[in-house]
C-alpha cells in the first residue's frame, strides 16, 4: 500500500461546506429543470431528475466506467476561460428527442445515430439543462455556460488529461422507461474557481468597537494546533523490540480524515497534503462539541 499526499496548489477534492454548496446548487437545478420537462413534455410521460452524488475522481479512473454508447458535450464557462463535458448515453438522447416531439417512449431505442434534425432538438434540451444550472448559481456572477457542441470521442479528448482530477455531478433521470444516468464533467481547477465566488459578498467595514478589539487580542494569542497522524498500543516487550525499517499499523485508515486537536481536544477533521516541499493539512470538516 502506499500513500501519495495531496498538493493543495492542484487541490483533489472538495470540502464539507464545498460540497454542501454544490449540492444544493445542483438540487435547486434539478427542480427547475423538471418544472422545463412539465410544461414540454406529454403529461403521460413524467420526467424527473435528481443529484444522484458529487463525487472526486481522475479521469483515467471515471472513463474505463462509461458506457460505449456515452456521447459528451463541451460546454463552456466563458468568464473563467474553461470547458467542462456533460455525458449521457446516445439511446437516452434518442429517448428525449422522442418526448420531445410529442412521444411516450417506455424504453430505451436501440443505439445509433442521431439525425441533424434529432441534434438540433437535443440542444435544445441541453440549453434548458444549461439554462436550469445558470439561474440557480448560488454566488455572484458565473460566467455564462455555452454549449459549444458534440465530443465525438470520449477517449480521445483533449479536453481533461488522464491523470486531472474531476468533479462528477451524477444526475439521475427518471420515467416510464426506468432510470437513465447523465455526468457533468468540471475539471477541478474550475470548480475551485467557482466556489470561491459563492461567498463574494464583501463584508461592510466598520469601525471596531472595544469588545472587539479585546476579541482581536485573544484572537491573535498563539494556540498550539497537533495533528494526529494515528495510534497504536504495543506491549513493553514490543517497544524494546522495534528496529529500523520495522512498520506499524495505526489506527487510521487511509480513506479518513486525520484529527487536528487544540489544547488537546479534537476540534477539526482534516486531510493531509503539501504545499511545494512542505507538509500541510486541509480542514475538511468541525467537529461538533
Amino acid at each position: 500500500m502506499s500513500v501519495e499526499l495531496h498538493d493543495f496548489k492542484n487541490p483533489q477534492r472538495l470540502t464539507q461546506h464545498q460540497r454542501e454548496q454544490w449540492l444544493t446548487w445542483m438540487q435547486s437545478s434539478a427542480s427547475s429543470l423538471d418544472q422545463f420537462a412539465h410544461e414540454h413534455l406529454s403529461a403521460d410521460f413524467p420526467l424527473s431528475m435528481q443529484v444522484e452524488a458529487i463525487d472526486t475522481i481522475r479521469w483515467d479512473s471515471l472513463l474505463p466506467t462509461l458506457p460505449s454508447v456515452s456521447i459528451g458535450f463541451r460546454i463552456a464557462l466563458a468568464s473563467l476561460d474553461g470547458d467542462t463535458l456533460m455525458i449521457l448515453g446516445r439511446p437516452f438522447a434518442k429517448l428525449l428527442v422522442d418526448a420531445l416531439l410529442g412521444g411516450r417512449p417506455t424504453q430505451l431505442p436501440e443505439d445509433g445515430e442521431l439525425s441533424l434534425a434529432s441534434q438540433q432538438v437535443l440542444k435544445f434540451f441541453l440549453d434548458d439543462v444549461l439554462r436550469a444550472i445558470r439561474e440557480n448559481w448560488p454566488g455572484g456572477h458565473s460566467g455564462h455556460l455555452q454549449l459549444r457542441g458534440e465530443e465525438c470521442r470520449l477517449k480521445q479528448q483533449q479536453l481533461i488529461q488522464q491523470n486531472d482530477s474531476v468533479v462528477v455531478v451524477r444526475f439521475q433521470f427518471t420515467g416510464p422507461f426506468g432510470s437513465e444516468p447523465w455526468l457533468w464533467i468540471v475539471p477541478h481547477h474550475i470548480v475551485w474557481k467557482l466556489t470561491k465566488s459563492f461567498d463574494s459578498q464583501p463584508p461592510v467595514a466598520q469601525a471596531p468597537s472595544e469588545q472587539q478589539q479585546l476579541e482581536g487580542l485573544i484572537n491573535e494569542m498563539p494556540a498550539r494546533v497537533t495533528v494526529r497522524l494515528g495510534t497504536i498500543e504495543l506491549s513493553a516487550l514490543e517497544l524494546r523490540g522495534l528496529q529500523p525499517g520495522d512498520v506499524l499499523v495505526l489506527d487510521q485508515k487511509v480513506d479518513l480524515p486525520l484529527s487536528v486537536t487544540v489544547a488537546e481536544e479534537c476540534a477539526f477533521l482534516g486531510w493531509p497534503g503539501k504545499i511545494g516541499t512542505r507538509q500541510a493539512i486541509q480542514i475538511d470538516s468541525l467537529v461538533k462539541g
